[in-house]
């Protein structure tokens, strides 16, 4: 416990207030998106997804977007999905 003290001390100014927050909005967008543009928008999300391939050849950004990658469900599970997101 006290290594975990100590640690959180040390990285406490790199901390991100409210992270979930954005990472909540920001899959909540690109649901809505999906949900009002179909096909079309689903090409470009599918360029979000985490590939260990795609990363090793170059495809860098993948380490951070994969985190705002809306979840492929129907609205009513999306919506308890993304309120047991934030409410963690």
């Amino acid at each position: 416990m006290e290594f975990l003290n100590r640690l959180e001390k040390k990285l406490r100014p790199f901390a991100i207030p409210d992270i979930t927050l954005y990472v909540v909005v920001l899959q909540s967008l690109g649901y809505l998106m999906t949900l009002a543009y179909g096909e079309g928008i689903e090409k470009n999300l599918n360029r979000l997804e985490l590939i260990p391939e795609l990363v090793l050849n170059g495809e860098v950004w993948r380490l951070f977007t994969f985190v705002v990658m809306p979840p492929r469900t129907n609205p009513l599970f999306a919506f308890f999905i993304l309120g047991f997101l934030y409410f963690i």
